[in-house]
């Protein structure tokens, strides 16, 4: 507890005045002045993240008919106050209540500077993840600010940490029609936190410093691990495409702070297709999902964390959940492109009307699905089947990742084909009786031609996939369009897969776009130069997933909606199996990138043959796939790490395979095998 020394040296004082003054005697004015007011002092302590920053200006203001206003000498008793290199700050203001704002700016010291932790995954115009930014050079108009409300019973301390969610709500509540009070700050950082999915007070939470590996290990509020993620995720909305850090903060917070302001503090759920800077949902959701990828990866780097695997199973559901939530709220986007956000209205009152309604929330849930009462059995049930129906489709999407994966293998390789038209080394001609499909996207047992059909009526290139697969089916239309730059690649895709538990139907809208390193040039492909390679992409799906009735499937699940994925460039190694099975030689493995989908999320309508239906987002995620990485080549237990490719230019007819054999052993002893 922190003792006022002031005041406790007054109730002293008073105290033994009211003692002396019962021995009946009086006393003049002079001799016993009357006590000077009491002075109540408030310490407000907080943290700055968005990343931290570190030397950062803090100034205090007040509000006096809705401006802000420097509190005086007389009001705060803390001169050149800035943040630690923690992000920490604390103040003390004296004889105030009300609102009051907190605002953080740039050292105008370049000796001395102001920096901010990039906390986003992708890193910052040029600063990677983890590193400062120089906002006193790179953003000296940078503000960030949170307000909140110092009471009258506050005990002495209150908390206000600032970020850039709070810096949203600011700029809301210093817009809002009813003025500055208590319940326009409470409402409006509300509206602010629910766009975000944060539950609780945004000034009271301390967001997780994501880019500390030891931070997210050792949180253990989920509401303050989800506020750092987003914290990240707005960073990374903000500086995508940025190719440095000058002035991006501000003048993109600035922009943001504008469109919610217009849009009554309701934010989009994606970008509108101006080129207009907006922050949108999806961006942010996409970015917080990247960032606990990257907590992940940074604490199972870190040999010094115990229980490692358990937090990061956390951080991997985390990310599931926000990629669901990315895939709902883009599946129930209204009309107007805004997401819809439920705002809790806070109970008004004290602490006894705040508890009473608690109570009564609690009761009435209960109630509902109690199991010894018959309200409510309907409500109970129908939850159980809606339970049910979801672990069924849950289930279902597991097992038919490798439908998802061999789309994205087949579109991979209609890529490579439509890159090789677009370089005329392809042409109608050279494919008119089909490419068969390459080794490695069926097995071994499949087989089927992809044919070239017509070209599009914008230059594209029209593809057919026909191929089957140990009773499995594809059969899909494919078109290919490049990009204006030539560094990525639209395949619009229809048609089906079928495999022995579900039938996958693609409906026309959905699409895969793959992105390539370089730029497809024809003098490079020409030249032989081109060595591109596909470096990432998504699918974006509008289908129905339809379980087939088994022994053990008895109430198979149909799915409709939208299935929303990113597609991964894996590592896959391939060796010259014809050559090493002559005894040859073993060649070097050849490593191409594959793209194979990293999650999948499913939105939309999920109903079962006895009639139960339910909207709702569900999405898995695919094995690990960034981890994914064939094994190195081994030859009877011994690791080769040099495999050499022999040609031999002599006249073949006057040796045998035993000969070349015999003498590949002996230069070669690893090498060279005889079946």
């Amino acid at each position: 507890m922190n003792f006022n020394k002031t005041l406790l040296a007054l109730t002293l004082t008073s105290t033994l005045a009211a003692c002396g003054g019962s021995s009946g005697g009086s006393t003049s004015e002079t001799e016993n002045p009357p006590a000077p007011p009491v002075v109540v002092e408030t310490v407000v302590e907080g943290k700055a993240v968005k990343g931290v920053l570190n030397n950062a200006v803090v100034t205090v203001y007040k509000f006096v008919d809705g401006a802000p206003v420097a509190l005086t000498e007389d009001e705060l008793s803390d001169a050149d106050i800035t943040t630690d290199d923690q992000g920490n700050y604390t103040f003390t203001v004296l004889d105030y209540t009300g609102p009051i704002k907190i605002e953080l700016s740039p050292s105008t010291d370049p000796a001395n500077p102001t920096t901010m932790t990039c906390d986003a995954p992708d890193g910052c115009g040029g600063v990677a993840l983890g590193a400062p930014i120089d906002l006193t050079a790179a953003d000296p108009n940078f503000k960030l600010a949170a307000i909140s409300v110092v009471e009258s019973d506050t005990s002495g301390e209150v908390k206000v940490n600032v970020s850039a969610l709070t810096h949203l709500a600011a700029e809301l509540i210093e817009a809002d029609e009813n003025g500055i009070t208590n319940e326009v700050v409470a409402a409006r950082s509300a509206t602010i936190a629910s766009n975000f999915g944060i539950v609780g007070d945004i000034t009271q939470l301390e967001p997780t410093v994501t880019t500390d590996a030891s931070a997210v290990a050792g949180e253990d509020n989920e509401a303050e691990l989800r506020y750092g993620l987003i914290n990240a995720g707005i960073m990374q909305a903000l500086f995508t495409g940025e190719a440095d850090s000058t002035a991006v903060l501000s003048s993109k917070l600035a922009a943001v702070a504008a469109d919610l302001k217009t849009n009554d503090g309701k934010i989009l759920v994606n970008q509108d297709e101006d080129e207009e800077f907006e922050l949108s949902l999806a961006d942010v959701l996409s970015g917080a999902a990247s960032a606990a990828e990257k907590a992940a990866d940074a604490i199972a780097a870190d040999d010094s964390i115990t229980g490692a695997e358990d937090i990061i199973d956390s951080l991997e559901q985390e990310e599931v959940n926000l990629v669901n939530e990315q895939a709902y709220q883009e599946a129930n986007v209204g009309e107007d492109g805004l997401a819809e956000t439920g705002v809790e209205t806070p109970t008004e009152g004290d602490a006894i009307d705040k508890a009473k309604a608690m109570v009564e929330d609690i009761r009435l849930f209960s109630h509902l699905f109690d199991l010894n009462s018959t309200e409510g059995a309907g409500i109970k049930t129908q939850g159980e089947e809606y339970v049910e129906l979801l672990d069924n489709a849950s289930i279902m999407l597991e097992q038919e990742t490798e439908n998802f994966t061999l789309l994205a293998k087949v579109s991979e390789v209609v890529a490579g084909l439509a890159l090789e038209f677009e370089e005329e080394v392809l042409t109608n001609e050279t494919t008119s009786g089909g490419v068969a499909i390459p080794d490695g996207v069926l097995s071994e047992a499949g087989s089927g031609l992809i044919t070239f059909n017509q070209n599009t009526a914008t230059g594209g290139v029209l593809f057919t996939v026909n191929a089957t697969d140990a009773g499995e089916v594809v059969a899909l239309n494919i078109s290919a369009e490049f990009a204006d730059e030539g560094n990525s690649v639209l395949l619009t895709l229809d048609g089906l897969l079928e495999s022995a538990g579900a039938k996958l139907t693609l409906s026309e809208g959905s699409f895969a776009k793959l992105s390539l390193d370089k730029v497809a040039s024809r003098e490079a492909f020409e030249s032989g130069e081109y060595d591109g390679e596909i470096t990432s992409g998504e699918l974006d799906l509008t289908l129905t997933l339809a379980q087939k009735a088994t022994d053990t499937v008895t109430n198979p699940v149909i799915f409709s909606g939208l299935l929303q994925t990113k597609l991964l460039a894996v590592d896959k190694r391939t060796y010259d199996d014809d050559l090493y099975r002559q005894g040859l030689l073993i060649a070097k493995p050849r490593i191409e990138k594959i793209a194979l989908p990293e999650m999948l999320s499913l939105s939309g309508s999920f109903s079962s043959e006895e009639g139960d239906s339910v909207k709702a987002t569900l999405t898995v995620n695919t094995n690990k796939l960034a981890e994914h990485e064939a094994p190195e080549f081994k030859y009877n237990g011994k690791e080769i790490e040099n495999v050499l490719a022999v040609t031999i230019s002599a006249d073949l007819n006057t040796f045998t395979l035993a000969d070349l054999v015999k003498l590949g052993r002996t230069l070669f002893p690893y090498t060279f095998k005889l079946d």
